[in-house]
C-alpha cells in the first residue's frame, strides 16, 4: 500500500506502540575522522565517519531552515545489510529515548544502504549535546549501536550558526522562529491525506513512481493558501495530484509565536508514490 510519510504523524504513531529487539551488547562506533561542516546556499550539513571493528558508516545531519528539526542519515556498505524500515529509539546521553520511524534507502550507485529519520523540536542539539556525547540507537529496523559523538557540542553549535546564516540570507530570523510556542500541528490522520486509492489511473497504468517534495503555506487560521512542489517525482501527473489532494485534505492547528499569537507558517515534507508490490 502506498504510504505518505509525515514527521509529526510518525512521532505520534510510534509513541508507545513499537517493540524493539535489541542486541545484548550493541556495537560501539567511534570516530574515524573529524566532523565536517558543508555550507551550501540553501542548506548546511554536518558529517562524520565512524568505525566499529572493520565496519564503517557515515552519519549526516541536516537541520531545517530554523534548526527546529534535524534529519539524520546513517550510510554504510555493510553495517545496514540487515536493516529495514521501522521504528527506532534514539537516546541522547542519559535522557529518555525518543521514538521515530526510520526510512531505508540506497545511494544512487546502489553501493550503500541509508537509514533516515527526523527528530523533533524537543531535541535541540546545540543546547543539549555535551562536548563528549554518547548516542544510542535501538532499532526494530535492525541497527543497534552506541555512537561516540566526540566534540559534538562545538560541531552542533557550528551547524546552527551556519544554518542561521542561511535563514538570514532568506530574510528569516531563525532564533525568533525557535522561540515559537507551537509549530504547525497536523489535525486528524496525515497518513490519510494521500493513500494508494488516490493513485492516478494513467500513472498506475504506466507504472510511474517517485517521491514528491512539497511545501504548504498555512495562514494563521490553519488553512492552506498555497502548495508548492519543491522536488519533483519526475512525473507532473504525480506532482499535480499531490498538491490537489493536500489542498483538499490537509488540516493544521496554526503555529503560535513567542507571545502565543497564531501566525502564518509553512510545512514541508514529501509523498512517496509507490505501487503495491
Amino acid at each position: 500500500m502506498h504510504r505518505i510519510f509525515f514527521r509529526a504523524a510518525l512521532i505520534v504513531a510510534g509513541a508507545g506502540t513499537a517493540s524493539f529487539t535489541t542486541a545484548a551488547e550493541p556495537a560501539t562506533w567511534r570516530p574515524a575522522g573529524p566532523w565536517q561542516l558543508d555550507q551550501q546556499p540553501d542548506q548546511c550539513t554536518l558529517l562524520r565517519p565512524f568505525a566499529a571493528g572493520d565496519q564503517r558508516l557515515v552519519m549526516q545531519v541536516q537541520p531545517n531552515l530554523y534548526s527546529t528539526t534535524h534529519s539524520f542519515k546513517l550510510a554504510s556498505e555493510t553495517a545496514l545489510a540487515g536493516s529495514r524500515e521501522g521504528m527506532i529509539a534514539f537516546t541522547l546521553g542519559e535522557s529518555a529515548p525518543h521514538k521515530y520511524y526510520a526510512m531505508l534507502e540506497a545511494t544512487a550507485d546502489g553501493r550503500q544502504r541509508v537509514l533516515r529519520w527526523t527528530t523533533e523540536k524537543a531535541l535541540s542539539f546545540a543546547e543539549l549535546v555535551a562536548g563528549d556525547q554518547m548516542v544510542r540507537i535501538d532499532a526494530a529496523a535492525g541497527f543497534n549501536g552506541m555512537i561516540h559523538w566526540q566534540g559534538a557540542k562545538k560541531a552542533f553549535a557550528a551547524l546552527r550558526a551556519c544554518q542561521d546564516q542561511v535563514a538570514s540570507a532568506k530574510g528569516e530570523d531563525a532564533a525568533a522562529r525557535r522561540a515559537y510556542k507551537r509549530d504547525l500541528e497536523p489535525l486528524g490522520n496525515p497518513g490519510r491525506w494521500v493513500t494508494n486509492d488516490d493513485y492516478p489511473t494513467k500513472a498506475r497504468t504506466k507504472m510511474l513512481e517517485g517521491d514528491t517534495g512539497f511545501r504548504l503555506t498555512v495562514d494563521k487560521m490553519g488553512a492552506i493558501t498555497h502548495c508548492e512542489i519543491i522536488s519533483s517525482s519526475g512525473f507532473p501527473i504525480l506532482d499535480e495530484r499531490t498538491c490537489e489532494l493536500l489542498k483538499m485534505r490537509a488540516k493544521f492547528a496554526p503555529s503560535l509565536d513567542a507571545s502565543g499569537e497564531p501566525v502564518a507558517d509553512t510545512y514541508s515534507n514529501r509523498v512517496r508514490w509507490q505501487l503495491p508490490r
